[in-house]
């Protein structure tokens, strides 16, 4: 190790780093590089004065000098950035370096001199300084005990424990982390790579050298190597750690999104599979996981079923993927399942899956993540974005819980990266990250057509328990359910039903208002064919201010219905009699009335009514953007918005399905409502 002799700007060598003497070092954010002083400018001090950096060398030995450190260290004049063996040296030793310093001087060169200004101010020039931007300014913040920090012109603005609550504040990183009152191993994986996801280098493999020092692993720097860095300081943290929070990458969606997309799930494009990996690319993967914590293989018993064996999962990069052995859930007739890692959501406590697809022929080698496509037609733009990571509640009441308590410890092969990197880019792609989805610019418009959908999952779970779309599947029935004028719930086997609907404040090319609002009947079978039984409607509809709505109407058990036998239009003549309730629904009223509405605030809305028997009956909507968050392609005039519709329903024993989530979706997930209309 090389220090800088603060009175004399002498380099020397010092090969016993045990014995070193006490020293200062510089923690900043490089200037034009061509201005900085390198080592071999200190070797001829005359030539390094000139360089526009030498005023930085300068005020930081002084700093030293006042704090009686005759050494200090820069890595811009104390190594020998020549020597690519030396640089990777130095690389791997400069969390120590910074750890075991005396005191750490960090020059924040475009923060204003110390005044009045709050630094925890968004608009403050500390809350916006580059230093917190960059990548290697992590590890010099948190390896060193003392951190005094310093304005453009090197006034105090203050040390690590005196900003500890600004820091926080701007890096996320805890202040026990910055104080030194939490060590490093104790953090997940995934955190600390969160702490990274919003920092930038100049050259793309410092994104992982820097990151060396915060997870205790070593490895040579070999610039040239690209995203490959990246890849390999996880499979070299995946050696050292058990924590498999690092397989927790990507936004964590709600199950619930799972089962609203099932069917439009697909293997396709086919050149996609080269990033259906378990290894994310770069650290921007992990800008939604800071909350995801690692618990150990014992607590899967107690989230699963006691038969799980809670062997430990080692991990080994093998060149067929990553080995692992995980909980698996296979659904049922498909190549389609669900991966438990060890970790979980820590404000939620919903354990972490992972979606994963076998590859034919193999039995046990899987790709992570699918894509489904999007949504309405606009050129250039086919396909969403990966999800690959769903939450599952442990609770027995949540959507998931079938899957948790048929789990089974499975050895599985994972992708693990992008093997061909080559192949990609010939296809368009130059790198790991695959975005297909960017706007293109235009101005958003308000959408002409709503889609409603109701998947054929949820069809057939509601069909599982007694409930049935009145009028589907009968000779006579003209309509499923009952819409307005000429649209009509049509049926897709690969998606489920679909309603459309117009914006109210548009007209029709034959001067009629299609203003809706549509309804669809569920009943059970009953005896009596003019009574309806347990049966509801549900009802959708848009208002003029261009917001979309839904809500519940619970049928009673006595609704009289005229003696007519065609059971179609008995239940078409039930939904005719709710209708006028909705149709002049506005903003306003579906807000006092407490309809769920797109894009309103989080809440929980419900009715609950009291059967013949006197039982609780209970039933929910859902009306959620389809993959609202993964979709930033903006809608032309001609576009058409789509929502799926999610249920949970509540009639009794045998006649209860929990299909949506009580858990706020940021962004997504609308108002859960219901009323009665009769």
């Amino acid at each position: 190790m090389r220090l800088l002799n603060t009175r004399t700007f002498v380099v020397q060598e010092f090969h016993d780093e045990s014995d070193l003497p006490p020293y200062a070092i510089l923690s900043h954010v490089w200037g034009n590089p061509e201005g900085e002083v390198t080592y071999a400018d200190m070797k001829d001090l005359k030539q390094a004065r000139k360089r526009t950096g030498w005023h930085k060398v300068e005020a930081f030995c002084a700093l030293a000098r006042q704090n009686d450190l005759d050494w200090a260290w820069d890595d811009t004049c104390c190594i020998d950035k020549s020597s690519s063996a030396e640089l990777s040296q130095a690389i791997n030793s400069m969390y120590a370096w910074y750890s075991e310093a005396h005191v750490c001087y960090a020059y924040l060169f475009d923060v204003e001199d110390p005044g009045k200004a709050n630094p925890m101010a968004e608009e403050s020039s500390f809350y916006r300084s580059r230093w917190f931007q960059r990548g290697w300014t992590l590890q010099e913040l948190i390896a060193p005990k003392v951190v005094n920090l310093y304005s453009k012109s090197w006034k105090p603005l203050g040390s690590k424990a005196s900003l500890a609550a600004a820091i926080e504040k701007i890096t996320n990183i805890d202040t026990a982390v910055l104080m030194h009152e939490q060590l490093l191993d104790d953090v997940s994986i995934a955190r600390r790579m969160s702490w990274a996801s919003a920092r930038k280098t100049t050259k793309l493999e410092d994104r992982a050298y820097s990151l060396m020092g915060i997870f205790g692993v070593n490895m040579p720097a070999i610039y040239g190597e690209g995203d490959r860095a990246f890849i390999r300081l996880q499979q070299e943290i995946i050696r050292q750690s058990p924590d498999q929070s690092i397989f927790a990458w990507g936004y964590p969606h709600d199950f619930q999104l799972f089962l609203d997309n099932a069917s439009a799930f697909t293997d396709d494009p086919r050149w996609a599979t080269d990033y259906r990996c378990l290894l994310a690319s770069s650290p921007d993967r992990f800008s939604d996981s800071a909350n995801i914590v690692p618990f150990s293989v014992d607590k899967f018993a107690e989230y699963t079923h006691p038969g799980i064996s809670c062997d430990v999962p080692e991990s080994t990069p093998t060149n067929y993927g990553v080995q692992i052995h995980l909980p698996l859930y296979s659904i049922p007739r498909s190549p389609v399942g669900f991966a438990l890692l060890a970790c979980k959501d820590s404000t939620t406590g919903c354990l972490v899956s992972l979606l994963v697809r076998r590859m034919n022929p193999s039995p046990n080698r899987f790709y992570v993540g699918m894509y489904t496509q999007t949504t309405w037609p606009i050129q250039g733009f086919g396909w969403h974005p990966l999800m690959r990571m769903f939450l599952l509640s442990p609770q027995s009441c949540a959507a998931g819980e079938p899957i948790l308590q048929h789990v089974a410890l499975t050895r599985m092969y994972l992708q693990s990266h992008n093997a061909n990197p080559q192949r990609s880019r010939e296809q368009g792609f130059a790198g790991g990250e695959l975005i297909l989805h960017k706007s293109d610019g235009r101005a958003v418009l308000r959408p002409l057509r709503f889609a409603f959908v109701i998947h054929g999952w949820l069809l057939q779970t509601l069909d599982d328990i007694g409930f049935k779309v009145a009028g589907r599947g009968e000779a006579d029935a003209k309509f499923v359910g009952w819409t307005p004028r000429d649209l009509l719930w049509r049926w897709d086997e690969r998606v489920g039903l679909t309603v459309t609907l117009f914006n109210t404040a548009s007209n029709r090319k034959d001067g009629q208002r299609a203003n809706g609002p549509a309804a669809i009947l569920f009943r059970r079978t009953v005896q009596n064919p003019n009574e309806v039984g347990a049966a509801f409607a549900l009802v959708f509809g848009v208002t003029d201010e261009g917001t979309v709505w839904s809500t519940v109407a619970i049928l009673k058990p006595d609704a009289p219905v005229d003696g007519r036998k065609s059971d179609s239009h008995i239940c078409h003549e039930l939904v005719r009699d709710l209708l006028p309730f909705f149709t002049d629904t506005t903003d306003s009223i579906a807000q006092a009335q407490g309809y769920d509405i797109a894009r309103w605030p989080n809440g929980v809305y419900e009715h609950r009514t009291k059967g013949a028997g006197g039982e609780a009956q209970v039933v929910k909507i859902t009306l959620m953007r389809w993959l609202a968050r993964d979709e930033d392609v903006r809608l032309d005039k001609n576009g058409t918005m789509r929502y799926t519709v999610g249920l949970e329903v509540d009639f009794g024993p045998g006649m209860r399905l929990w299909a949506g989530s009580e858990r706020e979706r940021d962004a997504s997930l609308s108002r859960l409502s219901a009323i009665v209309a009769r």
